[in-house]
């Protein structure tokens, strides 16, 4: 026998073999019982807030397992009196037709795990509003002003009843609340809602009276439900109840028991404990500004104070301090907001609105992976919640997931195409891309659906600022500051001062801004640039400088990589002239978010101080690259040393010539 037939004999002995040990089936098994767990792992893990990166887990799992499969299937064989060693010469026992069995079964899971997915995908196009909803405001007749907290707190606990029901889609609040029957007809209101049903009402008090009148029209504007409640006012909460039952009843929702023993349950047994609740709510909606929310505080405590187990009061209190958080930046806000964040929730896991609550508040401290976390514990609760959904979409943005995050931004339009919050996150997220031209038209979307929103207009008059559109720029800030004379209003007009070579003007505007959020370091560092270019003021711009890196630190204490904070710090130190501290800070700033142009725009200052001028024209470089504006930086002084170099000169007229603004 030749050698090349005893190599033939010997490959088909091992092909005999491999089929014999029953090693084709137990790879074809296991290729079906991964799919099988890559499916189940896609629609279970992100359900209970497991991070993306643990689907990929499963997947690296099961192919480092592949191989091993198949050496145990060489090994061993499976046979009706168990697993045994694969000896050389055995009795083979007909397990073939339970291996192609079980195989068949695996592929028939996966595979209905598989259309569950595709169908849940694609339901939202056609049935995910079924149950969709917009509460409107409810009407306040009469003079009596206990009236007004009452009808809009009525309004609200609503919406809020409604929202943690998990088969409801509510259009939110913000959206609703300047809509009236009256102004739009029921067909609009819809049309611009995206819901299929509206509830309006009114509320009328006298004395320890009230009446409360409620009605369901749906989308053509027929009545579905009507009813008056003529109760005590102790009886608010009461009627809020039925009224949201009666909605289920009409809309014929089977609820999950889960959702069913929520809207029998009373959230506090205690009447005057509930009206404080209401009282509080009633503030918290108006500006936040230092009275209001010290206003929203107390009636939230009073409401403590009288039932200490009624979690929505501790959620309005959570959300006072949120807001004072984002107002002030102080650290002492924070660790307030998530204590009562949490407390709310020891009493009532099932709130969205504290969720989201939570999910803000670590995403405005940079805590974007903790607050990816909370937002999809939110959305657990009712995946049509479009605040969850933002700030979901704004996590993954702080995470450089920027696909993610864009698609997730879109996703807020569909879900509230009447609200203008959903605009603003869209043309934020064009904005800090540096697509400018592309951010203007949501932006102007804002000030169209919120015409007395001062930040739509704040947003607006920022991007046409990056633009070089200095007149509209101004325009836009004095129509925000007429609105709401705010922090951000100011430092912004102080801004465009400032490239416009006002300088005494922009130190104006900056130091209102500090008047208003005197711990926002922003403002300090913006008041310190502009004071370092008006005559006489150098001293008080190293005064400012060190007050924002004192500012800045104490954020950065609550979350160290945060990296706008960093390249802010870097800026900070470079003009204190402390340059090996600013480039610890830079790098840190680098590696966390090397894309940002910001932090090009600051290392290049720093480079230039440093006297690395051929660097700074590179960091410069890069700056534009990822989006910065020319513009700006043909009207920076801080520039002014270089911008005679012909490297400057050169990157110049590249961008000129590809269209870089």
């Amino acid at each position: 026998m030749t050698d090349q037939q005893v190599h033939g004999r010997e490959v088909i002995s091992i092909w005999e073999d491999l089929k014999r040990r029953n090693v084709f089936r137990v790879g074809v098994g296991y290729v079906a019982l991964s799919w099988l767990l890559i499916q189940t792992a896609e629609v279970i893990l992100p359900r209970i807030g497991l991070p993306d990166w643990s689907i990929t887990m499963v997947i690296v799992l099961t192919m480092i397992g592949f191989p091993v499969a198949l050496f145990l299937g060489w090994t061993f064989e499976i046979t009706p009196k168990g697993i045994i060693y694969d000896k050389p010469q055995r009795v083979r026992w007909p397990t073939h037709l339970a291996i192609d069995l079980a195989i068949v079964a695996i592929l028939a899971s996966a595979g209905s795990i598989y259309w569950f997915r595709i169908h849940q995908i694609d339901a939202p196009d056609s049935t995910q509003f079924d149950n969709s909803i917009a509460v409107l405001r409810f009407l306040n007749i009469g003079d009596n002003p206990r009236n007004g907290y009452l009808s809009d707190g009525l309004t609200e606990e609503l919406i809020h009843e409604l929202t943690n029901l998990r088969s409801f889609k509510v259009a939110a609040r913000t959206s609703i609340w300047g809509i009236s029957p009256s102004d739009f007809q029921i067909t609009d209101i819809v049309d611009r809602l995206n819901v299929k049903r509206v509830l309006e009402g009114s509320v009328r008090s006298d004395g320890d009276q009230v009446r409360v009148t409620a009605q369901l029209i749906d989308k053509d504007g027929f009545h579905l439900w009507s009813r008056a409640y003529d109760r005590q006012l102790k009886d608010v909460l009461d009627i809020q109840k039925d009224i949201a039952a009666q909605v289920v009843g009409e809309l014929d929702v089977l609820l999950s028991d889960e959702s069913q023993f929520r809207l029998e349950s009373q959230p506090t047994l205690d009447s005057a404990a509930y009206d404080q609740y209401l009282q509080g709510r009633q503030y918290l909606r108006q500006p936040s500004n230092t009275d209001n929310l010290a206003n929203a505080e107390s009636f939230f405590a009073a409401s403590i104070e009288l039932d200490n187990r009624f979690s929505l009061a501790h959620a309005g209190l959570c959300e006072t301090h949120l807001a004072r958080y984002r107002l002030t930046r102080d650290t002492e806000n924070f660790e307030a907001a998530e204590l009562a964040c949490h407390r709310a929730l020891t009493l009532d896991e099932g709130l969205a609105e504290v969720y989201t609550a939570l999910g803000n508040l670590y995403r405005h401290a940079g805590l974007s992976e903790k607050a990816e976390g909370e937002y999809r514990a939110a959305l657990a609760i009712n995946e049509t919640l479009e605040a969850a959904n933002y700030g979901l979409g704004r996590s993954y943005q702080a995470q450089g997931r920027l696909e993610a995050a864009e698609e997730t931004l879109q996703k807020s339009i569909e879900l509230e195409p009447g609200y203008w919050s959903s605009y603003m996150g869209f043309g934020n997220f064009l904005h800090r891309q540096g697509r400018y031209a592309e951010a203007v038209p949501y932006y102007e979307k804002v000030t169209e659906l919120a015409p007395q929103y001062a930040g739509g207009f704040v947003n607006l008059g920022s991007t046409l600022h990056w633009l070089g559109d200095w007149g509209e720029a101004e325009a836009a800030f004095l129509r925000s500051i007429d609105l709401q004379p705010g922090s951000m209003a100011f430092q912004n007009m102080g801004t465009v001062y400032y490239y416009q070579g006002r300088y005494e003007d922009a130190v104006e505007m900056h130091k209102r801004a500090t008047e208003i959020t005197p711990s926002d370091h922003r403002a300090w560092g913006k008041l310190a640039a502009a004071e370092r270019y008006a005559p006489g003021q150098e001293v008080a711009s190293q005064d400012a400088y060190i007050k924002a890196i004192k500012l800045v630190e104490s954020r950065l204490a609550v979350n160290p990589d945060e990296a706008e904070d960093l390249t802010y710090l870097s800026g900070y130190l470079v003009n204190t002239g402390d340059l090996d501290a600013a480039r610890v800070a830079a790098n840190h700033a680098l590696s966390i978010a090397p894309e940002n142009p910001n932090t090009h725009y600051f290392v290049a200052i720093l480079e230039m101080h440093s006297g690395n001028k051929e660097q700074a024209l590179l960091e410069l470089r890069r700056a534009i690259d990822f989006g910065y504006s020319t513009k700006l930086l043909n009207a920076d002084p801080q520039f002014a040393s270089i911008k005679n170099e012909a490297g400057y000169s050169a990157l110049m007229a590249r961008n000129a010539a590809t269209g870089t603004p």
